[in-house]
Formats: structure tokens, C-alpha cells, sequence
């Protein structure tokens, strides 16, 4: 008999739960009615000659190379990879490329187990930080070609 009563409550709430459902989506499927607003009518033209308004032109101003857009390069050449592309962000320069010095391609997985070779800028000059710095490096157990 217990079976029965909880079967027949299980069905009653089931049965309610379904009819929420679809009351709740029949009301939230309300349709709204909209209507296009009429275009706005041309000006009718007159013989009075229009005088536009005078606009002065606006001087393009130079780019800006101030300070603080540039860094002065440093020598990175003999460092560890890591070190030197931390020394180079520290500066600012965050665009940086590194190429296997052997020219094998390999890619430097961990920066700290290889050395830079060679720095395509030179040490000691402005640089512009939109620039991308280039380094090349070896592993730490090779020699720089």
C-alpha cells in the first residue's frame, strides 16, 4: 500500500512539475510588435546660397618619440638566455625573437639551459620598444659559432 501512495505522489508531482514548465514557457514567449520608424523627409531646397561653416584643418602632430617609448640596448651577448630576456624586459622590450645559433632550428624549450651568441642590435643603442629584438643562442654545453 506505501508503494502505491508514493508511486501515486510521484506521478502528481511530475505531472504538476510539467505543467509549470509550460505555463512558465507559454508566458515568457510573449511577442513584441514593432513598428518602423518613418524616414525623416528631405530639406526642400532654397535659393539662399549656404554658407558652410569654415573648418580650420588640424596639423597632424609628429609621432612622438619620447623616452619612454625607446630603451637603451644592452650587451646580452655570453648571457644566459633567460637572464638576457629578462634583463630585456626589465628595459621594457618585450618583442623578442631567439634562433638557434647552429642554424639546426631547434627551439629553446628552456631559456635557462642555452647562451646568446649574438645580438642583431647593437649595445649601447636607443632602440624603439614596438622594434623586435632578435637574439641567437646555444645550448650551454656548445660553443657559439
Amino acid at each position: 500500500m506505501n508503494r502505491i501512495v508514493m508511486a501515486t505522489a510521484a506521478v502528481l508531482m511530475l505531472v504538476t512539475l510539467s505543467a509549470c514548465a509550460s505555463e512558465s514557457d507559454t508566458s515568457s514567449a510573449v511577442v513584441e510588435e514593432t513598428t518602423a520608424a518613418a524616414p525623416a523627409p528631405e530639406p526642400e531646397p532654397t535659393d539662399e546660397a549656404t554658407e558652410e561653416p569654415e573648418v580650420e584643418p588640424v596639423a597632424e602632430e609628429e609621432a612622438d618619440t619620447s623616452a619612454e617609448d625607446t630603451f637603451v640596448m644592452p650587451n646580452v651577448v655570453g648571457m644566459n638566455l633567460q637572464e638576457a630576456q629578462d634583463e630585456l624586459q626589465s628595459r621594457g622590450s618585450y618583442i623578442l625573437s631567439q634562433d638557434d645559433a647552429t642554424g639546426r632550428g631547434r627551439f629553446q624549450m628552456l631559456d635557462s639551459n642555452w647562451q646568446v651568441c649574438s645580438q642583431d642590435q647593437a649595445p649601447g643603442e636607443t632602440f624603439d620598444l614596438a622594434e623586435l629584438v632578435n637574439l641567437t643562442a646555444v645550448k650551454l654545453s656548445e660553443t657559439c659559432p
